[in-house]
Parts: structure tokens; sequence; C-alpha cells
């Protein structure tokens, strides 16, 4: 787990969720939870949300391990582009003026 995540625990007949937040080490702990099944999910910015089915029947440790999200990156170009690549006017004047003489190669 990571620090300072949002944890909620519903079901087994309780009326409002449980809200806290893991410790510095990622750890929680729920005192006084009686015997049942839960939903226990916890969240934390730029993580998965991660939602796990709990049966409770003793005190016990769960391994919960979030995962990194997946970073989508867009970009938007707001300038005007050429029409076509070869429209730019340096391209165009060494492309019209040539590259001078050339002589043809002759075999040795």
């Amino acid at each position: 787990m990571v620090a300072n995540a949002r944890i909620e625990i519903t079901g087994n007949h309780i009326s409002q969720p449980i809200m806290l937040l893991s410790d510095e080490l990622g750890k929680f702990s729920v005192p006084n939870l009686t015997a049942g099944k839960y939903s226990v999910r916890v969240a934390k910015e730029g993580f998965e949300e991660l939602i796990t089915p709990v049966d409770l029947h003793d005190i016990m440790n769960l391994d919960l391990k979030l995962t990194i999200a997946t970073q989508q990156t867009r970009v938007n170009v707001t300038e005007k582009s050429a029409g076509l690549a070869n429209s730019d006017p340096a391209y165009r004047q060494l492309r019209d003026d040539g590259l001078g003489q050339y002589l043809p190669l002759r075999k040795l």
C-alpha cells in the first residue's frame, strides 16, 4: 500500500461507510469490526482504484497492492501548417535555383 491512501469500508450491515487514511507506511487498522463480509475500496491519486471483498472472521492482515495508473498524454497543435512539406519558401528557392552545373560521370 501507499501512504495517505483513502480507504472506504462497506458491508456487513454498516449504516455508513467507514472512511480513513493509510499511515505514512501505508498501513491502516479498523478496530471493533465484527465478523462478516465487507468491501474495501482503496484510492490514491496516480494509482488505479482497488476494490476487494473481505470475509472477516478474526484479526487479519490484508496485503493490498495498488497499481500505478496509466498515464495518457495528449498534444494539440494549434499553429497553421504548410499544405505541403515542399511549400517552404527556402526549400522552393533551393529547388528552383538548382545546385549549379554538374558533370556526368564517366566510366574509367
